[in-house]
This record gives structure tokens, sequence and C-alpha cells, in this order.
């Protein structure tokens, strides 16, 4: 992102600040829809604001999985037709049971 910024004239700078308005925005959002709680978006802002690189990678808030390497909201589901809703493999059938289509 730091070098599309640069091939555009636009200084990092600018890019980061940018971005970092664009997350204040979004948390303030969320914190109305009552998605998260403002001490939660004050921690995540405080966060991103001591962090050099943010804004300056591809990716961001929107564009990838979180920090952490979870999916989510961001991304996709956390939960496929396959997991659990912790994102654990669903459980298998009983030993000695098979599974069936239902049919």
């Amino acid at each position: 992102m730091a070098d599309l910024a640069k091939a555009k004239g636009v200084s990092t700078a600018t890019l980061r600040a940018s971005a970092l308005a664009a997350l204040k925005t979004q948390l303030a959002g969320e914190v109305k829809a009552g998605k998260l709680t403002q001490a939660k978006a004050d921690q995540r802002l405080t966060r991103a604001t001591a962090d050099a690189k943010f804004g300056l990678m591809a990716g961001g808030p929107r564009g990838g999985a979180h920090r952490d390497g979870r999916g989510g909201p961001d991304n996709g589901p956390r939960n496929g037709p396959n997991n659990g809703p912790d994102n654990r493999p669903a459980p298998a059938a009983p030993r000695g049971e098979v599974p069936t289509d239902g049919a």
C-alpha cells in the first residue's frame, strides 16, 4: 500500500491518517449498532494508532483475516458448514454408528 501511495503522490502519513479515520468511523458504527463496546473500540483504536504500519499494509480492517489470523465478519464466517460454533469440527457420529444422510 505504501508503494502504491508513493506512486500516486500520496504520503504515507496521509495514507495512515486516512486509514485511522476510516477505522474510527467503522468502530463508532459498531458501537452504535451494539456490536462492540466503547471500551473495546477505544482499545482497538489505541492499538492501531500505536502500530506504525497501520494502514500501510495490504488488507486493512476489511481486507483480510484478523491480525491474529482468525476469520470473521471481515472475511467470511468463522464457522463453515462442517464446523461447530467455536470453529472446531462438528462432532463425529458415536462409535459404532454410521452417519446417515437422513434418508
